[in-house]
C-alpha cells in the first residue's frame, strides 16, 4: 500500500507543476474549486479520517483546517462555504504544500508500523481513490479557470494525436441490438469499492438498441445549424429557461463552430471527436431533435 499511496501523492504534485501560485487560488464558478483547496482537502482527508482515529491524543496540524477544508462531511463538523473557497488567500499555497509534506510523512510512518487493521487499510485505500478523483477535478477546474482568462493560457503543450486521413468514419446510424438478459450490478470482487457499488444484485435488462458510435462534434454542429438552441420544442422547460438565462448557444469551451478551448490551449474542433462539456439539458434536447432518447 506504501507504493500506491506514494504514487498517488506524487501524481497530484506532477499535475500542479505548471500551475502558478496565482492560478491556484482562483474560483471562477461555484462548481469550480481552487487548485489550492483540492491540495488541502485531500490532505485533510488523510489527517481527519485516518491519523486522528489511529493515533491516540492526535494533535491536528491546524484545528481550523477542519472547517476550511471539509467539503460536505456534516458528521464531522461545519464547512466553509463552497462558493467562497476562492476567497481563501491564506493559508498560502506554500503553506498547503508544506502541510501535504507533513501529513504524507505521517501516513508513511503509519504504514511502516504494519499493524493496521482491515478497516484502517480500507480507509487509506479510500483516501487514495478519493485523491484520484480530485486529480481529475484539478484538471477540469483549471480548464475553467484558464478558459475564463482572456489570455487563454495553455496548461499542457503536448500535441493531441491526430486522426489519420484514411481513417474510416463510423456510420452514425449504425445500431447495436441487445437482447433481454440478466446483468450483475455492483462490485463482484473482494477488492476496494465505493459504497454506491454495493450491494451486488441482478438486474433484468429488457431488449433495446444503442448507437455504436458516440455523438460527434459534427453531429452537434448540425444541431446548432438547425437552430437547436433556439427552438423550445426540443427542450425541457427548465432546460430552455436555463440556456436562455445563461445565454448558452454551444457546448462549454467552444469558442465558435471552428475552435474550442482545451488543456492544450485553443485547438481546432475535430468533427470526428465525441462532443463533450454539455449538460443533461443539452443532451436531452439533442436526443429529442434526433427523435431518439438518451
Amino acid at each position: 500500500m506504501q507504493t500506491e499511496f506514494s504514487k498517488c501523492r506524487k501524481r497530484t504534485e506532477e499535475l500542479i507543476k505548471e500551475i502558478s501560485v496565482e492560478d491556484m487560488n482562483i474560483q471562477t464558478e461555484i462548481f469550480v474549486s481552487p487548485t489550492k483547496w483540492h491540495l488541502a482537502h485531500t490532505t485533510w482527508f488523510f489527517e481527519k479520517f485516518i491519523l486522528e482515529k489511529k493515533i491516540k491524543n492526535y494533535k491536528f496540524h491546524d484545528q481550523l483546517y477542519n472547517y476550511l477544508f471539509n467539503s460536505y462531511y456534516n458528521s464531522v463538523g461545519n464547512q466553509f462555504p463552497r462558493d467562497k473557497r476562492g476567497n481563501l488567500s491564506r493559508p498560502s499555497a506554500e503553506e498547503i504544500l508544506k502541510y501535504r509534506e507533513i501529513i504524507t510523512a505521517r501516513i508513511f510512518d503509519l504504514l511502516d508500523k504494519k499493524n493496521l487493521k482491515d478497516d484502517e487499510k480500507f480507509m487509506i485505500e479510500l483516501g487514495i481513490n478519493h485523491e484520484q478523483q480530485h486529480q481529475e477535478l484539478i484538471l477540469t477546474d483549471i480548464l475553467n479557470v484558464y478558459f475564463n482568462n482572456p489570455l487563454k493560457p495553455c496548461y499542457n503543450n503536448k500535441k493531441k494525436k491526430k486522426l489519420e486521413d484514411n481513417e474510416e468514419k463510423i456510420d452514425s446510424e449504425d445500431w447495436l441490438e441487445i437482447d433481454s438478459s440478466h446483468a450483475i450490478i455492483g462490485n463482484e470482487t473482494n477488492g476496494f469499492c465505493f459504497d454506491n457499488e454495493l450491494p451486488k444484485h441482478i438486474k433484468n435488462i429488457a431488449p433495446f438498441r444503442i448507437k455504436k458510435s458516440l455523438v460527434t462534434n459534427y453531429d452537434w454542429k448540425s444541431f446548432i445549424d438547425d437552430d437547436g438552441y433556439k427552438r423550445p420544442e426540443f427542450w425541457l422547460s427548465d432546460g430552455f429557461d436555463f440556456i436562455t438565462k445563461n445565454q448558452i448557444q454551444k457546448p462549454l469551451y467552444w469558442m465558435d463552430n471552428n475552435f474550442q478551448f482545451t488543456l492544450n490551449g485553443v485547438q481546432k474542433i475535430n468533427d470526428l471527436d465525441p462532443v463533450c462539456h454539455i449538460s443533461f439539458f443539452e443532451a436531452d434536447a439533442f436526443a429529442t431533435w434526433k427523435k431518439k432518447r438518451i
